[in-house]
């Protein structure tokens, strides 16, 4: 419901009929016509208009829609699962969310705790993002396993994730990942249980933040020196994007002037 804009969204789920709207040149059936005798999956229903959230309450009430530019009522028969990483009970009294479609849709919630509420989880899921990453032979050091063990995750499976493939993608074939190469995220979640990060987790990865920049800095230099300063070639040896490269060096302050540079 976040990934498609706002104005598209009804047609998607409700479905259209010819002229409809500009460029609407055909008849469309929506999600919930398709689905009939089926589930749908909302994800992310949290961010859906106000307004859109009516005719979703209709449809789980009365089982019936119409599309958009339509007249006639079309009938589904549909499993709702509908996800959001909001507080949606908080966001019906400030108004954002319906409550009548709220305690419709909490007929049978499941919540799932964040990462830091059940750690036992990080070292199986961190080798399941080793066997993603391509490079399934590569190893976790007890320390840095005890760090990743220790920090909040604020970002939750995601910035896990994001760390784990980061480090893959830097460490040594057949060799170890080091908290020198763990990276944390500083993203929009970051804030969430800032309290109850442990210094000494949260220390060792913000500490590998700078080496692995380090060390990422480093790779690209001896790219560059090894291709004689052609970024195309470079960016081939490292297995990255041209567009990739060019990024990494404005990040890391790599100069066009890389001859200068000691890394």
């Amino acid at each position: 419901c976040a990934a498609i804009p706002r104005e598209l969204l009804e047609s998607e789920l409700f479905g259209a009929e010819k002229g409809a709207y500009t460029g609407s040149s055909e008849e469309r059936p929506g999600r919930f016509e398709i689905a009939d005798e089926g589930t749908i999956f909302l994800d992310e229903i949290g961010d859906m208009d106000v307004a859109l959230q009516g005719k979703i309450l209709r449809v789980l009430q009365e089982k019936e829609f119409t599309r958009v530019g339509g007249r006639e009522t079309i009938s589904a028969n549909v499993r709702v699962v509908s996800a959001s990483n909001r507080d949606l009970e908080g966001e019906t009294r400030s108004g954002s969310f319906r409550k009548d479609l709220y305690f419709r849709l909490s007929e049978f919630p499941v919540r799932l705790p964040p990462l830091r509420s059940r750690r036992d989880d990080i070292p199986e899921l961190v080798e399941h993002f080793l066997r993603e990453s391509g490079r399934p032979g590569l190893g976790v050091s007890k320390e840095t396993m005890d760090a990743m063990l220790a920090y909040s995750w604020p970002g939750n499976i995601r910035e896990l994730r994001s760390i784990v493939l980061r480090a893959a993608a830097l460490c040594e074939e057949g060799g170890s990942i080091s908290p020198e190469l763990v990276e944390t995220d500083q993203g929009p979640e970051s804030d969430h249980g800032a309290s109850e990060v442990d210094s000494s987790g949260s220390g060792l990865l913000e500490a590998g933040s700078q080496a692995a920049m380090k060390a990422e800095r480093k790779m690209i230099l001896d790219a560059l020196r090894a291709c004689d300063g052609n970024r195309t070639r470079a960016a081939k040896m490292l297995k990255i994007s041209y567009r990739t490269l060019l990024y990494r060096m404005k990040k890391l302050d790599i100069s066009a002037d890389w001859k200068r540079e000691q890394g």
